[in-house]
This record gives C-alpha cells, sequence and structure tokens, in this order.
C-alpha cells in the first residue's frame, strides 16, 4: 500500500474547493477554473482586414479576366488590395500575429502587384488590345484566330519598339 504524498493532498485540496476536476464547475482542462477568451478586438480586425485582402484580390484576379474596358477595374481592386494587404500586416502585427500577418500580407501585395501591373500594361497598349479583342470576337476559324494573334503579337512589338526604341526581344515576339 502507498501512503499519498504532499502533492496528491494538494490536489485534493484544490478540487474539492471547486477549481476544476468533477467537483468543479468547470469543464475538464480549462486551467484555473476559468473560461476561455474570445478574440481580442486587434485580433478580430487582423481577421477582418484579411477577409477584405482576399475579396479584394479575388476580385481584381477575376475581372482582369474581362474583356476590355472591365478589365481595367482589375487595377483599381489590385490597388485596394495592395492598400489593404499593409493594413492587414500592420493589425496583424498589433494583435501579436506577426508570422501569420506577414504570409498573408506578403502573398497579397506579390498578387496584387502582379494584378496591378497588368492592368496598367493594357491600359498602355489599349487600342491595340481592343483590336485584338475585336479579331478574335469575329474570328470563326483556327487560320483567323492564328492571324488575330500574329497581328496582336506584331503591334505589341512595334509599340514596344515606338515607346523604347529598341526591338522586343525574340522571346517575346
Amino acid at each position: 500500500m502507498s501512503t499519498p504524498n504532499r502533492t496528491d493532498d494538494a490536489q485534493d485540496t484544490n478540487l474539492s474547493a471547486g477549481e476544476g476536476g468533477a467537483g468543479g464547475s468547470n469543464s475538464p482542462g480549462e486551467p484555473g477554473g476559468q473560461e476561455p477568451e474570445g478574440p481580442t478586438a486587434p485580433q478580430k480586425r487582423a481577421v477582418k482586414l484579411g477577409l477584405i485582402l482576399t475579396l479584394l484580390l479575388a476580385g481584381a484576379v477575376l475581372t482582369s479576366l474581362l474583356p476590355l474596358p472591365f478589365v481595367i477595374v482589375s487595377g483599381a481592386l489590385a490597388l485596394a488590395a495592395i492598400v489593404c494587404a499593409v493594413m492587414s500586416i500592420v493589425a496583424g502585427v498589433r494583435a501579436g500575429q506577426a508570422p501569420q500577418a506577414l504570409v498573408t500580407g506578403i502573398i497579397g501585395l506579390l498578387i496584387a502587384g502582379y494584378v496591378l501591373i497588368s492592368a496598367v500594361a493594357t491600359a498602355a497598349i489599349w487600342p491595340i488590345r481592343q483590336e485584338f479583342e475585336e479579331c478574335i470576337a469575329h474570328a470563326i476559324t483556327e487560320q483567323a484566330q492564328a492571324t488575330c494573334q500574329s497581328e496582336y503579337g506584331t503591334g505589341v512589338a512595334d509599340w514596344f519598339e515606338s515607346v523604347t526604341g529598341q526591338p522586343l526581344p525574340a522571346s517575346l515576339s
């Protein structure tokens, strides 16, 4: 027969005093008999900004697939997503969730930056892109679509040369 040691006596005293265990009013596993706390206001703000960032990025990516002039909306959404990503990083750091906030914010910045550059590039070659979209809309055969693609490539190459004074690199034309 073993005799209980002092640690067991202390635990028995705590159990009878209502601090956890079967005799207490708290469920098992809750330390100190306190109910778990919900998210703090800074944590809620970080989560809210992360959700807004996700929605802005989804909208930016989806609108970038639309024809002119709607594709330009993706640039505005991407710009808003960049602002939201920075705010999300700051809110996450303030809420004590720096690693998650940094990952979310950096991925958001990369995606939004790509979409923004794409929208700006599309705006820069607006007439060429508009002509290409009209050509593709009327192209019935594969040969006609190939002709549209070729004319688009030539138009972009000519635009690039007029802007930079250099021919478009062979791998891009």
